[in-house]
């Protein structure tokens, strides 16, 4: 499933986005979301993190579209952005925020499949590289590569991360079970470490980013076998 957001206060334009998406996502068999939007401070306001690709008008009251993204940033580093906007003269300005495109008011399906396309491959890479979490404000989207381990306390999750920690109301074994492909291991109850991260193992003691942590006896044939995998 993409999951896309329409930021625009020109509701004739936004419903005509909506159509040619959701005709593109017919033709080419391809599962999404669309979720609209009326302008940037709605759209903060009501959900930052969780979407694939938004759609972003330049011109809106409130807080235009670079403020906006701007703001997308500091929660998500990865998501596609494309700006849309009236004049191509602002999407320069696209750069500073790692926007991906623009469309030009008004555009045509054949100009917005070319596009789509591009944006739809860059979100459906990032959708394999990220896991969402959920904190008290909202949700959060992780880039795999910024986690170096994750620690259980009862049903309270703690990502450690490159940028600090962030605390999740989660099942370990659950957030076991959807990171394994990524090359995370139960080094024992209480750890679930990013194997791309581990320095060195002795004896019953994990290294990793000036941290150790301890093997447990019952983990510790499945998390060294996860590790020689890992690195074959």
């Amino acid at each position: 499933m993409v999951r896309i957001a329409i930021v625009d206060d020109d509701k004739a334009y936004s419903d005509a986005l909506e159509g040619y998406i959701l005709q593109y996502a017919g033709e080419h068999n391809v599962e999404c979301s669309v979720v609209k939007f009326e302008d940037g401070l709605d759209f903060l306001e009501k959900n930052v993190c969780g979407h694939d690709i938004i759609f972003l008008d330049v011109e809106m009251p409130y807080k235009d579209g670079f403020k906006t993204a701007k703001k997308i940033r500091e929660a998500d580093s990865d998501v596609v952005i494309v700006f849309i906007t009236n004049l191509a003269q602002y999407a320069i300005k696209g750069y500073e925020v790692e926007a991906m495109d623009y469309i030009v008011k008004p555009v045509s399906y054949a100009r917005f499949k070319i596009t789509f396309q591009k944006a739809l491959s860059n979100a459906q890479r990032n959708q394999q590289e990220r896991v969402i979490v959920t904190e008290k404000y909202g949700k959060r989207r992780l880039p795999i590569k910024t986690i170096y381990y994750i620690e259980s306390f009862g049903h309270k999750l703690v990502y450690h991360t490159c940028s600090g920690e962030i605390e999740t109301w989660d099942s370990m074994s659950e957030t076991e079970q959807r990171l394994k492909e990524f090359g995370f291991s139960r080094c024992n109850n209480s750890y679930l470490v990013n194997l791309r991260f581990v320095d060195r193992v002795e004896g019953d003691l994990i290294f990793l980013q000036d941290q150790t942590l301890k093997i447990g006896r019952l983990k510790r044939k499945g998390f060294l076998d996860d590790l020689t995998q890992f690195r074959l």
